[in-house]
C-alpha cells in the first residue's frame, strides 16, 4: 500500500481516520472530544484500574506552527485536569499526528514533558503509517470509497468459489448435482472473510441452520458480539451475529431500531412493560412490538409489520453488597441478610431505579423498586426459591426475613460496612396466608433441622418438604424441641413392656417413668437422637400375656380419662442408654 498523502485531507477526516487506528489497536479505549477549543481528539485507553493512556491525536501533517503548538499545550493541560476530576493516573501521554518531529520539534516536546507529571511521546508519521498499512479497510471507509473495494472483493470470491452469484433465479437444483458440504466449506470461509475485510467497525459470522439460532456466548473481549439476526431462507435459517471489533464501533455507527410496543392491559406483558416505563426494570417476557424498523449494521436491519422483543440486562457492572435487617418496634433485630446486589438501572426520564439481588446462597432474590418524583416511594419484592438440597443454616436468616417483614416491624437497608443508615417502618399490607403459614413451617422445620445436626454423624440439607412424610416433619419439630429442653405434652394409647421373671404385674393406678428412645426422619435416613423419659401421672396394666417361653408381656393404658404424657430429653449422655420400648 502506497504512503497516504495526508496534507490532501481534511483535518476531521484525519483526526476520525487516526483516532479509529488507536481504538483498534487497542480495542477497550474510547473517545474524548474536548469542549474546549484547543481541537483534536483525546483518546482515553484504560490500562488498569484508575490508570490511562492518553493518545491526544491531532491532524496536523505539516511542520508546527506557533498556533498548532499553542493548541497542543492546551491540549496537554486539559487533559490532566480532565483526569483529576476522575481520579485518573495518566501513566502516558501520546501527541498522536501524521507528522514526524524536527530537531526543534524535539527540544519543544522536551519542554512540555516536563511541564507534567507523566513521560510524553510523539507518535508521528511513522507510527500512523504503520497503523494505516494494518487497517485499510479504516483508511478506505473513511478516506476512499469502500464500496469500489467490496466490487472488488465479491469478484474475488466469485472467482474462488465457483458459485454463480447472479440472483436466486439464475440457478436451479439440477446446477448443484453431486454438491456435497465438504465441497463448498473454503467457499463459505472466503464468504466470511470477504464480508469482514472491508467493514472496520464489525465483524460478521455466518451460520445456516434448520432452525434460528440464539446469541453466541459473550466472551467479555474484541471482537464483541452487539446483535444476531436470523431470518427465514427457504426451509433454513440463516444467521448473522454481529461482533464490534472496539468499543467505539456503536459510538461510531451505533444500532437503532424503533416500534411501537403493544400489550393488553392487565396482561403479565403489560405490568412487565410499566414496571419498564416507570422504575427501568427490564422485562422478563417477550413484548408486542409492531412497526418495527431495525438499524443494523451490514444492511441487516429493516421494516416488520410486527415482531417480539427480548430486553436484557447488561451485567458488565460490578455488583455491590447491602445488608437488609429487620427489627422489631423495641429494636430487636429479628433477621439480617447480606444481598449481593447489580447496579441500578433508571427508567427513560430518571424519575424511577430498580435493582435486583440474592443472597449468599441464590435461595432468596430481592428486588428494589423505587421513584423520585413529588416524593420518594420504595417498594421491596421477595421471591423464595425453592429450599430443597440448601444446608438450614444458609437458609434460616432469609426465612426469618420474609417471616418478620410485616408491620409494625421495621427494615434497615445498609452498607455491610460503614455507617448504618436510617430504620424505616414496614407498611401495613395484605398478605396471602397460605403463603405466610408454609413460610412459617418452612422456618421452623429449618430450625429444627439446625438444632438437631449437632447429634447428627452427616449433614443434614433440607429434603423435597413436597414428598416428605407429615409424620416425619412433625417428628423433627418434635425432637428439636426436646433437644432445646422444652417439656413436650404428647397424647398415647398405649405401651407395650415386658415383665422381669421374678416381677408380679402391678395392681391399680400407676405412675410411669419409662425411658424411650429418641429419633428424626429427614430424607428417607433415620437420626439416633438419645433418649427421653416418659413420664404419664395414671397409668393401668392391662393385657397381660405370657408366650409359650414363659415371656410375661403387658400393656400401660392411661387411666382417670388423662391421655396426655410428658417427654423429656435426657441430654448427650443419653446416646449410650440404649434402645428401649415404643410408645404406639
Amino acid at each position: 500500500m502506497s504512503r497516504l498523502a495526508w496534507t490532501r485531507y481534511e483535518g476531521n477526516d484525519i483526526e476520525a481516520v487516526v483516532s479509529m487506528f488507536v481504538c483498534r489497536e487497542f480495542p477497550h479505549a474510547f473517545r474524548i472530544r474536548p469542549s474546549r477549543g484547543d481541537g483534536g481528539i483525546d483518546v482515553c485507553v484504560p490500562v488498569r484500574p484508575g490508570h490511562v493512556e492518553i493518545y491526544q491525536v491531532k491532524k496536523f501533517a505539516e511542520n508546527l506552527d506557533a498556533s498548532q503548538r499553542s493548541q497542543i499545550v492546551e491540549s496537554h493541560t486539559r487533559i490532566q485536569d480532565y483526569a483529576t476530576t476522575r481520579n485518573w493516573t495518566i501513566d502516558k501521554w501520546h501527541l498522536t499526528l501524521p507528522l514526524d518531529p524536527t530537531t526543534e520539534n524535539t527540544e519543544w516536546f522536551e519542554g512540555l514533558e516536563s511541564s507534567g507529571g507523566f513521560p510524553c511521546v510523539w507518535d508521528g508519521l511513522a507510527r500512523v503509517e504503520g497503523w494505516a498499512a494494518r487497517h485499510q479497510d479504516i483508511v478506505d471507509y473513511y478516506l476512499r470509497d469502500g464500496r469500489e473495494r467490496l466490487m472488488e472483493e465479491i469478484a474475488r470470491f466469485v472467482a474462488l468459489s465457483a458459485i454463480p452469484l447472479n440472483g436466486p433465479l439464475a440457478a436451479t437444483p439440477e446446477d448443484f448435482v453431486g454438491l456435497e458440504p465438504g465441497m463448498v466449506q473454503t467457499q463459505l470461509a472466503t464468504l466470511r472473510d470477504t464480508l469482514n475485510r472491508r467493514d472496520p467497525h464489525f465483524q460478521y459470522d455466518i451460520a445456516v441452520s434448520h432452525r434460528p439460532l440464539g446469541p453466541i456466548p459473550d466472551t467479555g473481549a474484541y471482537p464483541g458480539l452487539v446483535a444476531s439476526t436470523s431470518r427465514r431462507v427457504g426451509d433454513s435459517f440463516v444467521t448473522f451475529h454481529v461482533l464490534a471489533r472496539c468499543a467505539e464501533s456503536l459510538c461510531e455507527r451505533p444500532i437503532t431500531f424503533s416500534g411501537t410496543l403493544a400489550a393488553k392491559i392487565g396482561s403479565e406483558e403489560h405490568r412487565e412493560f410499566e414496571e419498564f416505563r416507570k422504575y427501568g426494570r427490564v422485562p422478563t417476557v417477550p413484548l408486542d412490538i409492531t412497526n418495527l424498523s431495525m438499524g443494523f449494521p451490514g444492511g441487516l436491519g429493516g421494516t416488520f409489520e410486527a415482531g417480539k422483543v427480548t430486553l436484557a440486562q447488561v451485567n458488565d457492572r460490578k455488583t455491590f453488597e447491602r445488608r437488609l435487617s429487620i427489627l422489631s418496634p423495641t429494636d430487636e433485630t429479628l433477621a439480617k441478610v447480606n444481598f449481593t446486589m447489580s447496579p441500578p438501572t433508571t427508567n427513560l426520564d430518571n424519575t424511577g431505579t430498580y435493582s435486583h439481588g440474592t443472597d449468599s446462597v441464590g435461595f432468596l432474590g430481592i428486588e428494589l423498586l423505587a421513584t423520585f418524583q413529588d416524593q420518594v416511594d420504595i417498594r421491596l419484592r421477595f421471591h423464595r426459591g425453592d429450599p430443597t438440597g440448601h444446608f438450614p443454616d444458609k437458609i434460616e436468616q432469609s426465612l426469618a426475613l420474609v417471616q418478620h417483614f410485616v408491620a409494625p416491624n421495621r427494615f434497615r437497608i445498609a452498607a455491610v460496612r460503614g455507617r448504618s443508615s436510617a430504620v424505616q417502618d414496614i407498611p401495613h399490607v395484605l398478605r396471602d396466608d397460605a403463603n405466610v403459614q408454609w413460610n412459617d413451617l418452612l422456618l421452623r422445620y429449618v430450625r429444627a433441622l439446625i438444632t438437631i445436626q449437632p447429634c447428627a454423624d452427616f449433614e443434614l440439607t433440607v429434603p423435597d418438604l413436597a414428598t416428605e412424610d407429615y409424620q416425619h416433619i412433625k417428628g423433627v419439630l418434635r425432637a428439636a424441641r426436646l433437644i432445646r429442653g422444652e417439656v413436650v405434652d404428647v397424647t398415647w394409647e398405649s405401651i407395650t413392656f415386658t415383665l422381669h421373671p421374678d416381677a408380679s404385674p402391678p395392681d391399680g393406678l400407676q405412675q410411669a417413668v419409662l425411658p424411650q428412645e429418641l429419633k428424626a426422619t429427614v430424607g428417607g435416613r433415620t437420626i439416633a437422637l438419645g433418649t427421653v423419659l416418659f413420664t404419664s401421672a395414671a397409668v393401668e396394666v392391662t393385657n397381660i400375656h405370657t408366650d409359650s417361653t414363659g415371656v410375661v408381656t403387658a400393656d400401660l393404658v392411661p387411666a382417670l380419662g388423662n391421655n396426655t404424657a410428658q417427654l423429656r430429653w435426657m441430654g448427650e449422655a443419653s446416646f449410650e442408654l440404649g434402645t428401649h420400648d415404643d410408645a404406639s
